[in-house]
């Protein structure tokens, strides 16, 4: 880094150098030999990106180093585009994670020196690998992606709802016949619409998840106060709100996706109910989708700019 600052990838005096490795309980020789820099003459310089193999395999490295690793991410990306620099991400583990991490540094010392074209290509391995590593984190818990894809925000929240209604139903009838005993049928009848009322017992009625947040509002007071509490009473209404806006076709946001299904989620969590780690994977999926139209407005915005213009901020990452 230090090199880097001062000589870029030009040439400066041996001396100079051995005494920057000498202070890493490194030598020149074994820089060398991992193939990042070039040394002759009395001068060293580090190796251009041109200069780099194309067929470079990490795992057959002996020493591996971090500097070695960025730039070959960076060369992969230039020359065969961010589907071949993100599998040779893969190819290199968490050092991947230590890789942007160098390249932020190397970023800010661009920016700093005026080096625009530098600090363009190191801000491109940025955005690569803040979404290859968003893409790692949410892959433990996501649907496989081209089912998460395939459907639509709407669809989304249909299938959240559908995760509440069967973690909620047990925890609703328990506490009405814990409360109202036999007549606990009777008294929750009247928070359903008509057409829901095919009978006068309990099987009959049309537990859907309207009716079941509409029993849980109306008999607040006497019966569900008792285990939840006042936050989760405002969970119930907003989730009122969301499941009528799903009934009538409302459009949802990949934002009002999100919200839906976390707050979706905090019930179940308030319920104990089991469901909730289907909500949660739901909910990692969603997020990746919303970081990628983060990463794909960001590239609309700010990326389609020449080479030799200034560079945007450094990328950020949800994960």
């Amino acid at each position: 880094m230090a090199w880097f600052e001062q000589h870029a990838f030009n040439e400066g005096p041996y001396g100079e150098a051995e005494v920057l490795a000498t202070a890493k309980a490194l030598s020149i020789s074994v820089l060398d030999e991992t193939k990042i820099l070039q040394s002759r003459a009395g001068k060293v310089r580090l190796l251009r990106r041109d200069e780099l193999s194309a067929e470079w395999n990490p795992s057959s490295e002996h020493r591996l180093t971090v500097w070695a690793v960025t730039q070959h991410l960076i060369f992969s990306l230039d020359k065969n585009g961010e589907t071949a620099a993100a599998t040779l991400a893969s190819k290199v583990g968490g050092m991947a994670e230590t890789a942007r991490d160098l390249a932020y540094r190397l970023y800010v010392l661009s920016e700093r020196k005026g080096w625009a074209e530098e600090a363009w290509v190191l801000q491109q391995l940025g955005y690569l690998l803040a979404s290859y590593r968003t893409e790692v984190v949410c892959t433990k818990l996501r649907f496989h992606l081209d089912q998460s894809m395939a459907i639509t925000n709407h669809e989304r929240v249909g299938k959240a709802l559908e995760q509440l209604n069967t973690g909620l139903r047990p925890f609703v009838e328990r506490e009405l016949k814990a409360t109202y005993k036999e007549r606990w049928a009777e008294t929750a009848r009247p928070s359903f619409p008509n057409w829901q009322q095919t009978g006068k017992d309990a099987a009959q009625l049309n537990w859907d998840t309207q009716a079941l947040l509409g029993v849980m509002w109306d008999l607040w007071n006497d019966c569900f106060r008792k285990i939840l509490g006042p936050s989760d009473r405002s969970l119930v209404s907003e989730l009122r709100d969301v499941r009528n806006k799903w009934a009538h076709q409302k459009a949802f946001s990949t934002d009002d996706a999100y919200r839906a299904i976390d707050t979706i989620s905090r019930l179940l969590t308030a319920v104990a109910a089991p469901e909730v780690e289907q909500v949660d994977q739901m909910k990692a999926e969603t997020l990746r989708v919303k970081f990628d139209e983060q990463v794909r407005s960001q590239k609309r915005k700010g990326i389609e700019h020449r080479r030799g213009g200034k560079a945007r901020c450094w990328p950020s990452s949800v994960a």
